[in-house]
């Protein structure tokens, strides 16, 4: 069965992605550390920021609350990642990360992180 996608977009301004994930360092006393592969094709994980109206909210809540069960599965998405162009990438929300960051009227800010997982290719 294939995955759901989210149909709201985050910011484009708002990514903040960590890719230090994938290496590992052992500091060794009187030298230098030692850097090795942790982990090959290792997900990321990306901060994103939401702007959304009210509609698109409820949108929202709805789809991480039952598509995802609050973050325990995973869902697609369209993400500027590697490239000036939408691209679909595979994803979780990071485990307590969804947050409502402020409201101003019909105006929701939320905040997320995701991890995406690597291209399949």
């Amino acid at each position: 069965m294939p995955l759901q996608e989210l149909k709201v977009l985050p910011e484009q301004g708002s990514y903040g992605v960590d890719y230090a994930r994938s290496s590992i360092a052992t500091v060794l006393e009187g030298g230098r550390s030692r850097f090795g592969t942790y982990i090959k094709n290792d997900a990321e994980l990306v901060n994103v920021q939401y702007n959304l109206n009210q509609s698109d909210y409820q949108y929202f809540k709805a789809f991480y609350n039952t598509v995802t069960k609050k973050g325990a599965l995973p869902f697609t998405t369209q993400l500027y990642l590697h490239s000036s162009d939408l691209t679909t990438h595979t994803c979780r929300f990071i485990n307590n990360s969804v947050k409502l960051s402020s409201q101003r009227g019909n105006a929701f800010v939320v905040s997320a992180t995701l991890e995406v997982l690597p291209d399949a290719s």
